[in-house]
Formats: structure tokens, sequence, C-alpha cells
């Protein structure tokens, strides 16, 4: 199963045909493919920083609305925490939202698929799919 990571959803959003193929891959393989709701949030908020504010918010929730989503629950705030005093022993911090969406992803052994590779790759016992 595969965690998209909000970089491959704005990818995707955009055009990128190397996200295109690979989530083509993906369901070729008949793989899961789920979005956490930290992604969506970090979507969303990206939407105050658009020139077209009403547009970019229906062009969101038009490309998420084929995509099932996986809450952040408790478990996966344990999970978070964990990684992230595991990063900040190892002094390689990383951005929070990317600690909250592998939090969720460790949790329940998912695979995240991502174009920030070198950030998510510093998690132990995380599988990361780069493009």
């Amino acid at each position: 199963m595969i965690l998209l990571d909000t970089s491959f959803v704005i990818d995707l959003m955009r055009g990128n045909t190397d996200c295109m193929k690979l989530l083509q891959d993906t369901e070729a393989r008949e793989e899961d493919v789920f979005l956490s709701t930290i992604s969506v949030y970090e979507l969303l908020v990206g939407v105050a920083h658009a020139d077209n504010k009403i547009d970019e918010e229906q062009k969101i929730r038009e490309s998420l609305s084929a995509i099932t989503t996986i809450d952040f629950d408790k478990y996966s705030s344990y999970e978070s925490g964990t990684i992230y005093s595991e990063l900040k022993s190892q002094g390689s911090m990383i951005n929070s939202f990317d600690i909250l969406i592998a939090g969720i992803a460790r949790r329940h052994n998912y695979s995240v698929m991502t174009r920030n590779g070198s950030d998510f790759n510093r998690i132990n016992g995380l599988q990361v799919i780069e493009y």
C-alpha cells in the first residue's frame, strides 16, 4: 500500500508525466493508494497563496475526490513522536508535516511516494518510492 506525499499530488495536478506514469503503474499492480489528511491540509493551505483561490480550491477538491484519505490518528501521532525523537537524536530533522506523514505511513507499514526522497529516506523503517 502506498501513501502519497503532498509533493506527489502537487506534481500530479501540474501534469508531471513521471507522476502520471508512476500512478498508472501502481494502479496496474492493483496497489491501494492513500492520501493523508495532513496532505489535504497542506494542499488547502496552498490555496491561500493562489491568485484564483476559488478555482484552485475546486481543482484540489476534484483531484482528491478519487483518492481515499487516511486520518492522522492517535497511533500515528505516537509513531510521529518516535520519528521526531529519532531524527532529533541523529541531527537530521525534516519538515514537521513530513514527520506526520511518515508517522502515518510507518504506523500502517505503507510506502511513501514522494519527490522528497532525501527527507523521507532519513527515517528508519520507512519504505520510500522516489521519482
